[in-house]
């Protein structure tokens, strides 16, 4: 069985994100019953659970009532798949985008596998989880849709009471953990972060700005959004069985350092672009050196 304990912890970024998380304005996100109803992709999986647009709401309320966390979760996710369209015809610019892209992945021989690991976000593909996980699941499935489950310490279902208590307690060392994965497998706990930190960038923390060429140490504002923070979870989601290993922890610096290929394989560098073309930045690091091959 799946250990009820094996969460992602990423201590040393949600650290500082505490200063770089803002408040939400719950009303930009709020779906009304007829965009709910009116969608191409939702039904009822069953009296807790909610598909919408290929990503399963779990225990988050009645989708009826407005103000439920599950119509909240609907607005997000519409949110941030727009948003997501946006930075993959960003990427598709390659080292021309004036977002980022040359400073977080480097080259343009980087642009197929951007895209690529990007592209299951937006359309929820299912997720490749360990045969640990599989073995939990109705015929050991390996590719269930993802799952969004909303905390509950008080849960009747033993692993979400769990789960919720891991987000308090990360919290409580942290300070912000708006989102809890599960590693190999399709589950992300919403934490009680989640409805409090803001979803567009809060006025007054845009774009960081570079210091003689170079990002502040221990600056992390790129990912100081849910959406940003959402992005980091799913991409660590998709790529767990793939890219062999993860680079979860650094702040902007850190990951403009990073060569070519180490930076296509670290989920870290895909939430601060997503997060640099959902504000619009354009002051990024230089390249120099080792990094002549963003010219290509």
């Amino acid at each position: 069985m799946l250990s009820l304990f094996h969460w992602l912890c990423l201590l040393p970024i949600t650290t500082i994100l505490a200063a770089a998380l803002a408040p939400a304005e719950e009303s930009s996100l709020i779906a009304t019953r007829d965009d709910i109803l009116g969608a191409v992709k939702v039904s009822l999986v069953d009296n807790e659970t909610l598909l919408y647009n290929g990503y399963e709401i779990h225990k988050c309320g009645d989708y009826r009532t407005t103000t439920s966390r599950t119509n909240y979760l609907i607005g997000f996710l519409n949110l941030m798949k727009a948003e997501l369209e946006k930075l993959v015809a960003d990427a598709q610019l390659g080292t021309r985008s004036s977002h980022g892209f040359a400073a977080f992945f480097k080259s343009n021989r980087n642009i197929n596998k951007v895209v690529r690991t990007l592209q299951p976000l937006i359309d929820a593909h299912p997720v490749l989880v360990s045969e640990e996980r599989a073995e939990d699941l109705p015929s050991h499935n390996r590719t269930p849709q993802p799952r969004l489950i909303c905390a509950n310490e008080d849960d009747d279902d033993e692993f979400v009471a769990r789960a919720s208590a891991a987000c308090k307690g990360k919290a409580q060392k942290a300070h912000v953990i708006p989102v809890l994965l599960s590693p190999g497998t399709e589950m992300l706990i919403i934490c009680p972060d989640f409805w409090e930190v803001a979803h567009y960038p809060p006025p007054g923390q845009a774009c960081p700005k570079t210091v003689n060429g170079k990002f502040r140490a221990g600056d992390v504002t790129l990912v100081g959004t849910g959406y940003a923070y959402m992005v980091l979870n799913l991409v660590l989601m998709y790529t767990h069985e793939t890219f062999g290993r993860d680079y979860t922890s650094g702040d902007m610096s850190a990951a403009v350092e990073l060569n070519a290929r180490q930076s296509v394989l670290t989920p870290m560098n895909y939430a601060f672009y997503a997060g640099a073309v959902q504000r619009g930045c354009t002051d990024f690091p230089t390249s120099k050196g080792r990094y002549d091959d963003l010219r290509l």
